[in-house]
């Protein structure tokens, strides 16, 4: 499985549960991941390592050399990610493939509207491969799977609907070939107590559905916890979540998208895991031992270390338990943070997650524990939410109803706070990040939409804004688009400056600067000026 962004950590998400699957029942498939920008990428995103064709084929091969049968999985939500069209266009095209390969192309749009625009190093386009490998369909070796579910609730945003859907689609397809090849494993079969050799594909869909309406039932609950994160983000405060194994691991996907989606600081809202990188099981072990950079201090022991000595209690500690997990090393890391802070007034937070029971009751008992404990550790009142969803594993050892659910909402949480902190206007993530060739794009497009003028004048608003300079010179103008997001990534705010300065408000730079600096909140400052140029 292979992908960047999303696609990517998804893919080592599932790469790494399924390889425990095959394990307990004895197979001999491997199951591995390519994450464009290498695991670094797993926490923050590597610069244009989504549009380097010539690394991406080197990746490929250096993973799959020697394996005489391959089954390779691209990921691309949008059809768009050079990332995965070169390798799969290396494996149509290069004798060195062979037919050693099945291809299999994953995507959420039609086809048709694959991305046609050319990326540095690469004398085709996405739309090109998807066109040949289209073309191959039917040969029984390479596959388009790419069912339309809709646009985004964020508009490009594929973390959420593009990321669920993956996660779904991968893991119902493997289970269903489990289930065929180890006929002899017991499959619950939904809405029964019985194990059956008859798997129904709409009926393991349907399961999903009832996650998600028994997710969704809490929503007021969750309301509160996305207030919660709220106020500490508009506060110029932090949300730390913890928790243990694939749900902590969720936790701090999620918080690692933050940045390149929101244009948030890094430190705004992380994820830590009980067990850190011996918890991952990455393929490239521990990489605090590739980097000084302390973001990759992923641990929650590692926390109560070095974090807590600077908490105030405007921070949010969110917590996140399922049942069946030991809440100790959660608790002990809470008092290990309130003694190493010396702050009685921290904030802490627990979502948790109880599996339905056949009399359709949960059990609330541990969580009650568990917050009483954490409430005797601070005089401020602990927020808490809770979730009921069924108790269906798709595979013995595979929580997919679980932790599906735990995604949804840690997605709601943070998209929801970073909205009332500013960051999202009409749909649009109007701070993001422009780390590659398609977000380049896309926020030239952003600003000729929402300022409202034509495309090249857009287009010139964003690079006065990146290279910060009133005049963009014809020297600016014949960089490659690699280097405009080489600079890009060095500043803070360029859309919502870009989105100022085609307003046509204020003569220069400085002046756009300015204003947002005077304003905290970007999207007031956007709605504010717009109006005034009705």
């Amino acid at each position: 499985m292979a992908g960047a962004g999303t696609s990517g950590r998804l893919s080592f998400f599932c790469a790494r549960a399924l390889s425990v699957v095959a394990k307990s029942f004895g197979s001999r498939v491997e199951f591995d991941y390519l994450m464009a920008g290498s695991d670094l990428a797993l926490m923050k995103s590597q610069e244009a390592a989504e549009d380097d064709v010539v690394l991406s084929v080197q990746d490929l091969k250096r993973r799959t050399d020697g394996y005489d049968h391959v089954v390779y999985i691209g990921i691309t939500c949008g059809l768009s990610a050079p990332y995965v069209g070169s390798q799969i266009d290396w494996i149509l095209n290069s004798p060195e493939s062979g037919d050693r390969f099945v291809s299999v192309l994953m995507g959420f749009n039609d086809a048709s509207v694959a991305r046609k625009v050319k990326v540095e190093k690469w004398n085709k386009t996405m739309f090109d491969v998807v066109s040949q490998l289209a073309s191959c369909v039917g040969s029984g070796r390479h596959f388009i799977l790419n069912p339309i579910v809709g646009p985004e609730p964020l508009t490009g945003s594929s973390r959420m609907k593009g990321g669920t859907i993956t996660k779904i689609l991968i893991e119902v397809l493997f289970g269903y070939i489990f289930h065929v090849s180890f006929p002899s494993v017991a499959i619950a079969v939904p809405d029964t107590n019985n194990s059956s050799n008859v798997l129904d594909f709409a009926a393991f869909f349907l399961e999903f559905e009832r996650a998600n309406r028994f997710t969704y039932l809490e929503e007021d609950a969750l309301a509160g916890m996305i207030d919660h994160a709220g106020e500490a983000l508009k506060n110029n405060a932090h949300v730390y979540y913890f928790a243990e194994d694939s749900i902590g691991i969720l936790g701090l996907i999620d918080a690692s998208e933050c940045p390149p989606t929101f244009g948030a600081d890094f430190t705004d809202m992380r994820g830590f895991v009980v067990g850190g990188w011996d918890t991952m099981r990455n393929v490239e072990g521990d990489l605090t031992e590739r980097t000084s950079d302390p973001h990759y201090r992923i641990g929650a022991e590692q926390f109560s270390e070095e974090i807590a000595p600077t908490l105030t209690s405007k921070d949010v500690l969110l917590f996140i338990h399922t049942e069946g997990q030991r809440t100790d090393r959660l608790i002990e890391i809470a008092r290990k943070t309130v003694t190493t802070s010396k702050n009685g007034a921290l904030q802490f937070a627990v979502i948790a997650w109880n599996l339905r029971k056949p009399s359709g009751l949960a059990d609330q008992s541990v969580l009650s524990a568990f917050v009483q404990t954490l409430q005797t550790l601070s005089t401020n009142p602990v927020k808490t939410s809770s979730v009921s969803i069924p108790n269906f594993n798709l595979l013995p050892g595979l929580p997919a109803l679980l932790e599906i659910s735990v995604k949804w909402v840690l997605n709601a949480v943070s998209l929801g706070a970073h909205i009332l902190k500013g960051k999202v206007f009409r749909n649009r993530m109007i701070d993001l990040c422009l780390s590659n060739n398609k977000l380049y794009h896309r926020g030239c497009q952003m600003v000729s939409d929402i300022a409202r003028i034509p495309l090249e004048a857009a287009t010139s608003a964003l690079l006065r804004a990146i290279f910060n300079v009133d005049i963009v010179t014809q020297e600016i103008q014949n960089y490659p688009v690699s280097k405009y997001n080489e600079v890009a990534l060095k500043r803070k705010q360029v859309i919502p400056l870009a989105i100022l300065l085609g307003c046509g408000r204020f003569a220069t730079v400085a002046e756009a600067q300015a204003a947002l600096d005077s304003e905290p909140v970007v999207r007031t400052l956007v709605e504010r000026v717009l109006s005034d140029n009705k």
